[in-house]
């Protein structure tokens, strides 16, 4: 949840943005209107999405979440590119939770970029 000027928020299926002008996001405020900006987010987009936000909680990224709500396709392109992550030790498998080793932290965002799949990655089945 993103609260304030300038914060992004992501439900599961919208991303939002408030607005980063501080006096116009009080002036909305004040006004009884929320200063903010949502898009809509395609299933490719949700994944990735899931993927950079639980990769750098605690907790992981839930293989049987992926499969869940993403689909079987989603699973096996996930496992097979943890591939060279879990070979480097930067990230594990611990019972299906996908969690980054205290090495692997300090290339989250790039292990998180290779993880993203692509409408066109699909298309190529």
């Amino acid at each position: 949840m993103g609260i304030g000027p300038s914060a992004h928020g992501f439900s599961g299926k919208t991303r939002y943005l408030n607005i980063a002008n501080n006096t116009a996001y009080l002036s909305e405020l004040q006004a009884g209107k929320l200063a903010e900006t949502i898009e809509e987010l395609s299933l490719y987009d949700r994944f990735n999405e899931y993927i950079m936000t639980s990769l750098r909680t605690m907790w992981g990224t839930s293989l049987t979440k992926i499969e869940s709500d993403f689909g079987k396709v989603f699973l096996t392109d996930t496992i097979k590119n943890i591939k060279p992550f879990i070979e480097k030790k930067w990230l594990e498998n611990q019972s299906d939770q996908l969690v980054l080793t205290l090495d692997g932290k300090l290339f989250a965002d790039h292990i998180a970029s290779e993880l993203f799949i692509t409408e066109d990655d699909h298309l190529k089945y």
